[in-house]
């Protein structure tokens, strides 16, 4: 009887198809970067990225196969299935040749127990040992973005006067795999959020850049030039006679107030009540506390009821 015999060859073509394992790899990294891409990336989906590349490295197919079903082209999917069709053939080879060699030790068996006991013969049984050698499967590595790095060539500008606005020119953005791969991603394909009143005031602000999940951030200074006007405070003035007190605190008549916004340099400058906002913040049943807010600067001041 002719001796059947799975090959080395068919068992690497089927089960160990690297370049098959690298194709599929290669797509679901694709899927991360994609979804990375979206303005809020679904982190569960990511996960099950993840999950299927973990399942591909241990070779668990049958969680592999219908994830790239879903998620893959047509033209890949019928690469799919041929790898399958294959797998499936080799799995009734497989079973074939375990029918066949279960039937030939019943046969052995037979002849053994049915055998005359007077008669003594030797049979020699030569044994052939046949040697598999078994190649692993190169391993797949989970490639995830670990980090954002930014650059900055000669064009970046790090210093600001009061009034400029931000300038994201000569700034540069790469992410950085687990793997150490890297990949440059343009930078307006990333979100640039800046201190809320950015270039208002003379301090260090702070920038930050985002991609998919990940920051980065840098600081800038602003600095007023020597004849830039700009707010210092703001202060309210009442008529004479005004005393901080009246009969009813919920009902105080405050149409003689002025208020007045003070510059840098010195100057003045009377605001209208559409200017300024002003708010009451009673203490007491007795005392009322008034701040009045224009441009970030603020007064305060408190009145009381008479007794």
């Amino acid at each position: 009887m002719n001796d059947l015999r799975v090959t080395k060859e068919i068992l690497n073509s089927i089960y160990d198809d690297a370049g098959f394992k690298t194709e599929v790899a290669e797509l679901i990294n694709s899927l991360i970067d994609e979804e990375l891409l979206k303005e809020e990336p679904n982190c569960d989906f990511i996960d099950e990225c993840i999950n299927t590349l973990d399942e591909l490295e241990n070779e668990n197919y049958a969680k592999v196969i219908p994830f790239v079903n879903k998620h893959a082209g047509k033209t890949f999917r019928q690469k799919l299935v041929s790898v399958a069709a294959a797998c499936a053939i080799l799995a009734a080879i497989s079973f074939g040749a375990v029918a066949v060699s279960h039937t030939i030790e019943q046969r052995r068996e037979a002849k053994t127990t049915t055998a005359p006991t007077t008669a003594q013969s030797t049979t020699a049984e030569r044994t052939t040992t046949a040697t598999v050698t078994t190649t692993a499967a190169p391993t797949t590595q989970a490639a995830v973005p670990s980090e954002i790095r930014l650059g900055f060539d000669d064009g970046f500008k790090n210093e600001y006067y009061i009034g400029e606005k931000l300038d994201t020119a000569g700034i540069t953005a790469v992410i950085v795999y687990t793997d150490g791969s890297e990949r440059a991603v343009p930078l307006a394909d990333c979100k640039i959020k800046a201190d809320d009143g950015f270039g208002t005031e003379e301090r260090y602000e702070t920038v930050t850049v985002g991609y998919g999940g990940l920051s980065e951030s840098f600081r800038v200074r602003v600095l007023r030039k020597q004849d830039t006007r700009v707010l210092n405070s703001v202060y309210a003035s009442f008529p004479e006679g005004f005393d901080f007190t009246a009969e009813d605190i919920d009902n105080v008549d405050l149409s003689g107030m002025e208020v007045y916004a003070v510059y840098s340099d010195k100057s003045e400058k009377r605001l209208s009540p559409q200017d300024y906002s002003i708010e009451k913040e009673k203490l007491d049943k007795k005392t009322v506390f008034y701040t009045i807010t224009y441009n970030g600067c603020k007064a305060s001041f408190g009145i009381k009821e008479r007794r």
